[in-house]
């Protein structure tokens, strides 16, 4: 995470609209990855847990959860807001945990790409190889550069998005870079933007087997949609 990144999280009003989220609970791929790929009573890493929205959720499932967030105000919103609930302030590219201490790890809401550079997202990724038990999942939601190639739906309005993307992006000279800004988002910080092969080279570059892309409505959304997420295993 950037200082920019940094410096927004950390402010009051984006806390507190954190933790007015807490209640959503998990979002539809997130409940999907978790009853399709995770065992009830198991050990969970909710890495980039906020004010604790998916820690809380995945608790309430009846799973040992352990939430991280690089952000002290974030963790002790959650401290405050559930007391009785594990957190940790701590950098997903330096993890603070044994080796093989979890079953499952999820990173959701496109948090891994918050990391800057490149270097510490493989980072993040070897460490969440690490903490993971043989034959452990690991599911997140990464920001799918392809659907910023696709004019679909042909509206006005996305055609302009589209647009505006790439010019900005073009004028910052990002165009080479999978660090983009996504236009009108948070005070422009660059974002990190991938592929579905190229997650799966990330991913096998970790030592990951990848299970599945998952996606809201069929296959196509799976692939073709704002965000992508995948479910990878670590061999036993």
């Amino acid at each position: 995470m950037s200082e920019d990144s940094a410096a927004f999280y950390e402010q009051p009003a984006v806390v507190s609209r954190y933790v007015a989220n807490r209640d959503r609970g998990l979002s539809e791929r997130e409940r999907r990855a978790v009853e399709a790929y995770f065992a009830p009573g198991s050990r969970v890493l909710d890495v980039g847990c906020g004010a604790g929205r998916t820690t809380t959720a995945l608790a309430d499932r009846g799973f040992d959860v352990t939430g991280v967030d690089v952000n002290r105000a974030m963790v002790l919103a959650a401290r405050h807001a559930d007391p009785d609930g594990g957190y940790v302030t701590a950098d997903a590219s330096r993890l603070p945990f044994p080796d093989e201490s979890f079953d499952y790890v999820l990173f959701s809401y496109n948090g891994l790409d918050e990391l800057r550079p490149a270097s510490r997202r493989a980072a993040a990724l070897a460490e969440i190889h690490r903490v993971l038990a043989p034959g452990g999942r690991f599911a997140f939601s990464t920001h799918n550069l392809v659907r910023k190639l696709v004019p679909y739906p042909p509206t006005r309005d996305h055609l302009t998005s589209l647009g505006r993307f790439w010019a900005t992006n073009a004028r910052r000279g990002r165009l080479g870079s999978p660090y983009k800004l996504p236009v009108g988002e948070r005070g422009d910080p660059s974002l990190y933007y991938t592929d579905p092969v190229s997650v799966c080279r990330q991913l096998r570059a970790a030592e990951f087997e990848v299970l599945a892309f998952l996606g809201r409505s069929g296959r196509a959304s799976a692939y073709l949609g704002p965000a992508l997420f995948p479910v990878a295993e670590k061999p036993e």
